[in-house]
Formats: structure tokens, C-alpha cells, sequence
């Protein structure tokens, strides 16, 4: 249940749609199968699994976007193609052109993308209305943006942007780690990731390491910058922070993530996605506190 990344939006326009008037939004560009010769699709699915697009629980909503790709291997369309410019060749008694090669391919993945199998990805999302925020639990930027981009689509003037800092979350981490204190309530873990100015960006990473080692000094001092950073929150959680303000390997730790066993599923999940809730949105106020992060 709980979000092992954060790609984290804000935005300073109220947040009005409850849960049953956000489902009613999304239904009309919920996923479709990919089929013919469609490469890829995008939608809305449910977060459980079952037929639900939002779940609210005291105003705070999950939904889930999706997109399904059609899988053709490059190997089996080269096979083909090779398979049929032989063929030309023992029938013309010359070899096909770059150009006919190229019209062979174009042939062969016009002919197999029907039969392809889709493949289907999920990531799931959380608008918090009172703190204007989108937590988007996605590794990558471009998943992210295209959820953002269909989230804009499908309800209009929504206005989330992503987060931006002055100076710039990088220079934060450097003067932290230099120092060797994160500002409270965060503390140095155990990994950073220094990189330097240069134009082929040398890098240098230190994992499961005491951050106070003379030698990082050193890199700090020769002009490298931190780039990642393993940081943790009140003994609650441990994530890193990129000095791009994306969140990632979110951890729980014990005492965080216990709650009690309900034998009803449904209990169970609202228990669990309140207790993320209440946990990530005060960790994620204090991140854009220490950055001094709104809205770029």
C-alpha cells in the first residue's frame, strides 16, 4: 500500500471534487486495451484492483492511472525481416536496398502488431485537497508527467506543478552533507551520491557508509555536489532525495508502519492508505519547510 516514490505537485487552487464527483470525472477516459495497430493506450483504473477508480477516506483520494504497451521484440521483427530479404534476394538475384529494407520492416510490424501481447502498468496517486498536493508514486519523471498531463485533461484548471526551490535542493544537500547535519527533523543516513561540475559529471557513490568520512570532505572540496542523498524523518521513514526533488526507495520503518490486523480487507486498506497519509503528508511539510519548496 504504501508509496515507494514520490514525484510530489502542488498547487494553490482549492481542491473542491469529493471522491464520488472525481470517480464520475474519470470514468470517461478510464483504459482501454490496446488493439488493431495501436501501439500503447492511457487511462484511469481502479487502486484496488476492483471496480472503484477513487478511494477517499476523510477527503484524502487514491486513484491509479494506466498505461498498456504492446510488446513486439525487436529479434523477432530483425528475424522476419532477414527471413524475407532473403527470399527478394533468391528471386531477384540481388540484394534488397536500405529503402526496401526499410519498407520490409514497416511491412512485418504492420503485420505482427495485432497479435502482439499488451503490457500493462500501473502507478498509483494521492491528491491530499488540504495541503494543494499530488504525490505521484512513480520512479520516473516521464510516467509522472504523463499522468499530470492526463489528470489535466480530465479535470480541467486541477493547476498541480511541480515543486521548485531557492537554491536549488542540490546546493541544500551539498551545504548539508558539509556540514554533516540535516536540518530538523531529518537526519544524515547512510548514501549519498556526489557529481561533479565537469561535463562528463564524474561521479562517486558511498552506500552503507558513515557520511563524515574525511574523503567526502575532500570531493565536497575539490567542487563535486550531491546529487542524491539517503535521508531519514523522525525515525518514521528513510528516503532518498535527488537534486531533483523526487523522493525514492521510501522506507517504513517498524514502529511507522504497524497497525492493528483487521480481518475485513476493506477496514484494513482504509486503515493502511490513512496511516500513509498521516505519515508522508507532515514528512513531505517539512521537506518543503527546510527547502523553502512551492510551486515552480
Amino acid at each position: 500500500m504504501w508509496f515507494k516514490n514520490l514525484q510530489l505537485f502542488v498547487s494553490d487552487n482549492r481542491w473542491t471534487l469529493n471522491a464520488a464527483e472525481f470517480e464520475e470525472r474519470l470514468q470517461a477516459s478510464t483504459l482501454q486495451p490496446v488493439s488493431g495497430l495501436q501501439w500503447s493506450s492511457e487511462g484511469w483504473l481502479s487502486p484496488r484492483g476492483d471496480a472503484q477508480l477513487v478511494f477517499g477516506q476523510d477527503r484524502q483520494l487514491l486513484f491509479a492511472y494506466g498505461e498498456e504497451k504492446k510488446l513486439l521484440p525487436g529479434p523477432v521483427i530483425r528475424d522476419q525481416v532477414a527471413s524475407r530479404a532473403q527470399t527478394f534476394e533468391q528471386v531477384k538475384g540481388f540484394a534488397p536496398s536500405r529503402k526496401h529494407l526499410r519498407e520490409l520492416k514497416e511491412q512485418v510490424t504492420t503485420e505482427l502488431l495485432p497479435r502482439a501481447f499488451g503490457q500493462r502498468k500501473v502507478t498509483r496517486a494521492w491528491i491530499d485537497p488540504e495541503r494543494g498536493l499530488l504525490a505521484i508514486d512513480a520512479a520516473s519523471v516521464g510516467t509522472a508527467e504523463s499522468l499530470l498531463a492526463l489528470l489535466g485533461r480530465t479535470v480541467e484548471g486541477n493547476g498541480f506543478a511541480p515543486l521548485g526551490c531557492e537554491p536549488s535542493v542540490g546546493a541544500q544537500m551539498t551545504q548539508w552533507l558539509a556540514s554533516g547535519e540535516a536540518p530538523e527533523p531529518f537526519a544524515l543516513d547512510d548514501e549519498c551520491e556526489l557529481v561533479s561540475p565537469q561535463a562528463q559529471r564524474p561521479a562517486v557513490r558511498y552506500a552503507r557508509h558513515s557520511l563524515d568520512l574525511p574523503e567526502i570532505r575532500t570531493h565536497l572540496s575539490a567542487g563535486k555536489f550531491v546529487q542524491r542523498l539517503r535521508l531519514s524523518w523522525r525515525d518514521q521513514l528513510r528516503f532518498t532525495l535527488d537534486d531533483q526533488m523526487q523522493v525514492k526507495r521510501v522506507q517504513v520503518e517498524e514502529s511507522a508502519s504497524d497497525s492493528e490486523a483487521d480481518s475485513d480487507p476493506d477496514a484494513a486498506f482504509a486503515a493502511d492508505f490513512m496511516l500513509m497519509c498521516s505519515t508522508l503528508g507532515p514528512m513531505i511539510d517539512d521537506l518543503r519547510r527546510v527547502l523553502n519548496a512551492g510551486a515552480e
